[in-house]
C-alpha cells in the first residue's frame, strides 16, 4: 500500500497566489476610487477599505477551513484499488472499474492533475498530493492495457503568478466594458453571473470533485447564488 498526502507546499502556493490576486484588485479598486473620488484619499480608502476588509475576513475564515480540510486528504493506492480519503469520509475507485485516465503535466513535464474516468460515469479528480509523479507511474503500471490514457502539458503553469494577475487583468477588462454600458446592463451581467455559477456548482460539482468534505459547502453557496441572484432580478422589475 502506497500513502499520498496532501502538499504543504501546494497549500502555501495557493494561498500565496490567492494573497496577490486579492492585493491587486485591492490596487486597481484604489486606483479607480480616487479617480471618481478627485483623488481624495481618505474617501477613497473607506470606499474601497471597509468592503475589501469584509471579504477578507471572509476569504480568511474560508481558507483556513479550507486548508484544514486539505490537510487531513489522502490517497491510499491498494493493489485492487485507489481510495481517496479525507477523514471519515472516502471514495473507492477499483483497478478494473477505471475506463480512462487523464493527465495534466507541468511546463516541465511533472504530473500535476490526474483524471480518472469510471465505468459509472464518476470521475475522482487527484492535485495537490505529494510526489504525484510517482502516483502517475503507479497508476500507468496497474491499470490494465485497453485503459485509455491521455497527456496533456499546460502551456503556463497554472499556479504562476503572473497567470493570477493576468486573470485579474482580463476580468477587470471585461467588468469594465459591461459597467460602461450601463447600471442596468451591469445588474443583469451579475444576476445571469450568479445564476450560472450557481447552476453549475449544483450540476458539476467541481469542488466536491476536488474534496468530498465540500459537498455541503458547495450546495449551501450555490443556492445562496442562485437566489441572491433571483431577487436581484425581481428587485431589478
Amino acid at each position: 500500500m502506497d500513502q499520498f498526502n496532501f502538499s504543504e507546499s501546494h497549500i502555501r502556493e495557493t494561498n500565496r497566489n490567492m494573497l496577490i490576486g486579492f492585493s491587486f484588485l485591492f490596487l486597481c479598486a484604489l486606483g479607480f476610487a480616487l479617480f471618481i473620488c478627485d483623488f481624495n484619499v481618505w474617501l477613497a480608502l473607506y470606499a474601497v477599505g471597509v468592503p475589501f476588509l469584509i471579504m477578507a475576513s471572509i476569504l480568511a475564515i474560508e481558507r483556513f477551513l479550507i486548508d484544514r480540510s486539505l490537510r487531513k486528504m489522502k490517497v491510499l493506492i491498494y493493489e485492487d484499488k485507489i481510495i481517496k480519503q479525507c477523514g471519515k469520509r472516502q471514495q473507492t475507485i477499483f483497478w478494473d472499474n477505471i475506463i480512462k485516465i487523464k493527465l495534466n503535466e507541468s511546463q516541465e513535464g511533472s504530473d500535476v492533475w490526474i483524471r480518472l474516468y469510471q465505468k459509472n460515469e464518476r470521475v475522482v479528480y487527484l492535485s495537490g498530493f505529494d510526489e504525484m509523479d510517482k502516483m502517475a507511474r503507479l497508476l500507468r503500471e496497474n491499470i490494465s492495457d485497453e485503459v485509455l490514457v491521455q497527456t496533456k502539458r499546460y502551456r503556463l503553469n497554472p499556479g504562476s503568478p503572473i497567470v493570477t494577475i493576468t486573470t485579474c487583468i482580463a476580468t477587470i477588462v471585461v467588468i469594465g466594458i459591461i459597467a460602461s454600458c450601463g447600471p442596468k446592463v451591469m445588474d443583469i451581467f451579475a444576476t445571469l453571473f450568479g445564476l450560472i455559477v450557481g447552476c453549475v456548482l449544483l450540476i458539476f460539482r467541481p469542488l466536491t470533485k476536488a474534496d468530498i468534505n465540500f459537498k455541503w459547502f458547495e450546495i449551501i453557496g450555490a443556492l445562496f447564488l442562485i437566489i441572491i441572484s433571483i431577487c436581484g432580478f425581481i428587485d431589478s422589475l
